[in-house]
């Protein structure tokens, strides 16, 4: 479009923002949302190492290694992109936070010590009477279970 004046055109206006400042990770995000097939991209890597993330989680759940911890740093790798796992991080939190002021709570630690002697006297009362009534032998499975 030509100007009023007449001497320069005015070129359309430049509708790509300006690159951001801060880390640089959100430098590259922000240049892999320029096209949609980066940010599809994009997307589905953070989909992918997030759940491969919290599925090493759950495994260290039951396998040695920080279980919780790596479900978390999944859920934030997923929240990055997703505001549902943004929202179940948010609520993560606040629950483990809750569950942290609920244990240091005297009262309630001085029931849960009161409960967990109490199973520990049951248990071991348990025992002792199992042991007087059936004794014990030293014979192997196959006299435990009759084979």
């Amino acid at each position: 479009m030509a100007r009023s004046d007449g001497d320069r055109l005015d070129l359309a206006v430049d509708d790509r923002q300006e690159p951001t400042r801060g880390p640089w990770y959100r430098r590259l995000r922000d240049r892999a949302r320029d096209r949609r097939t980066t940010d599809l991209a994009w997307r589905a890597v953070v989909f992918g190492l997030g759940w491969a993330v919290v599925a090493a989680g759950l495994l260290m759940l039951v396998l040695p290694g920080p279980g919780w911890a790596v479900v978390f740093l999944g859920l934030a790798i997923l929240g990055s992109e997703f505001a549902w796992a943004h929202q179940l991080l948010r609520r993560s939190k606040e629950w483990a936070w809750r569950a942290a002021r609920q244990a240091r709570d005297p009262a309630r630690r001085r029931r849960n010590l009161v409960l967990c002697c109490s199973g520990l006297l049951m248990l071991a009362l348990a025992a002792t009477w199992y042991l007087a009534t059936y004794g014990v032998t030293l014979d192997g499975p196959q006299a435990w279970f009759g084979l």
